[in-house]
């Protein structure tokens, strides 16, 4: 199947975030991770016993920030998601599960200028 230019884009900053992640000591765990009927979790990646879901947002042109594209929507998707995924996982009582933490990271540009912003500790609204 081939790709539109928006899913490679996606692709490859999807792959730029987990070699980020991964430089500071993360594992990944999953990918592209589809919950029927709620939503999709891009990366999930851990240290120990922290977890960390990551929404990777990216934008080839200027004008707004990739963060600037993400909805309280959105977030409650992700919230949705990562509750099914982590209970289907780990149990109800997420064992091994320490800590759960939702990031965004932002990559504007491409190649050698690209650009990543990191926001750690997103407060997800309730659902």
């Amino acid at each position: 199947m081939v790709k539109s230019e928006r899913q490679q884009r996606g692709c490859e900053s999807e792959a730029f975030v987990l070699n980020w992640y991964r430089a500071r000591g993360f594992k990944k765990v999953a990918q592209n991770i589809s919950i029927p009927r709620v939503g999709e979790l891009d990366l999930i990646v851990h240290k120990g016993g922290l977890y960390v879901v990551v929404e990777v947002r990216s934008l080839k042109r200027g004008g707004i920030s990739p963060l600037e594209t993400v909805n309280t929507g959105k977030l409650k998707r992700i919230a949705r998601s990562a509750l099914l995924y982590f209970t289907r996982e780990f149990g109800p009582h997420l064992e091994g599960v320490r800590e759960l933490r939702f990031d965004l990271v932002g990559i504007s540009g491409e190649g050698s200028t690209r650009e990543l912003i990191h926001v750690p500790n997103l407060h997800l609204p309730h659902f």
